[in-house]
């Protein structure tokens, strides 16, 4: 009847740490999960800043482009009054 006791008493000692266990490695796993999200995260934010970076860098080009588009406007506008002050005057 002792034997019997003790060992039925092992063997709930080593259900619950088995259940221990169990539980450490679901949290190992929650914790590995919880990283990967994180390291998601991270990317999709250093792929939203250089994505940012890139738009910067367009939009400084479309700037400067509009600003040459402007001075040659403003040159062809110019060159054309002075072509025609020239032929209709002199």
């Amino acid at each position: 009847m002792y034997i019997v006791l003790q060992l039925l008493l092992l063997l709930l000692l080593l259900l619950l740490l088995l259940l221990l266990l169990l539980l450490l490695l679901l949290l190992l796993l929650l914790l590995l999960l919880l990283l990967l999200l994180l390291l998601l995260l991270l990317l999709l934010l250093l792929l939203l800043l250089l994505l940012l970076l890139l738009l910067k860098k367009l939009l400084l080009l479309l700037l400067l482009l509009l600003v040459v588009e402007v001075l040659l406007l403003l040159l062809q506008k110019y060159t054309w009054y002075y072509y025609f002050y020239y032929y209709f005057y002199y």
